[in-house]
Formats: structure tokens, C-alpha cells, sequence
């Protein structure tokens, strides 16, 4: 059995995120779960970076509250999502800025 083109899957997905959108969480798990593994080596690389570089101490955050904090901010900010965005890009574009709001908070609290 062949993949579907992209194009075949596109009317797909944006059905999808259409309900997203109106609050179907079942369907939001649905459409990030095939990225988290991604999401979460993502997050230990840039975490190991961060506390390299001193921002951030090995006690401050997990890669895994940091996905769970991006979850999250995906969740509660899915109406901002460009529609033109696929998921992917979108969710990793937001661990790195919910990253960077935590590292700024930490300098503050130092």
C-alpha cells in the first residue's frame, strides 16, 4: 500500500485542525503525537545547549516539562497558528519560544 500524496492529505489535516480549533483535544493529541519524539530529543539538545552556556542549571527544567509546557501553549494558542503552518514546524518554532520565556524568567530571578 502507497502513501498519500501531500496534496491528497492536505484537505485532510485541515479537516483535522477545523475541529481542533473548535476543542477537540482527542484530535489535538491525534495530529502532535506522530512529533513528539522529535519534540522531546529536541528538547534535551536544546537543554543540554542552555545549560552549557549557563543559562539555565541542571535542576531548572526537564526536556520533558519543557514539552509538556509547549503542549500546552500549543493548546491554549491554537487559533494562532498560521494556516499555512504545519503542525510540526509550528509546535517545535513554539518549544523554542516557550524555551527562551523560561530562560528569560530565570535571568530575572537571578
Amino acid at each position: 500500500m502507497s502513501a498519500l500524496p501531500a496534496q491528497e492529505m492536505a484537505p485532510a489535516r485541515d479537516e483535522a485542525w477545523r475541529k481542533v480549533l473548535a476543542g477537540d483535544k482527542d484530535g489535538f493529541r491525534h495530529l502532535i503525537e506522530p512529533y513528539l519524539p522529535e519534540l522531546m530529543a529536541a528538547a534535551a539538545r536544546e537543554l543540554r545547549y542552555r545549560r552549557a552556556v549557563g543559562d539555565l542549571r541542571p535542576p531548572d527544567l526537564s526536556a520533558d516539562e519543557l514539552v509538556g509546557e509547549t503542549l500546552a501553549r500549543g493548546w491554549r494558542d491554537r487559533a494562532r497558528k498560521p494556516q499555512s503552518l504545519d503542525v510540526r514546524p509550528w509546535l517545535l518554532g513554539l518549544m523554542f519560544k516557550v524555551l527562551e520565556s523560561i530562560v528569560r524568567s530565570e535571568r530575572r530571578a537571578r
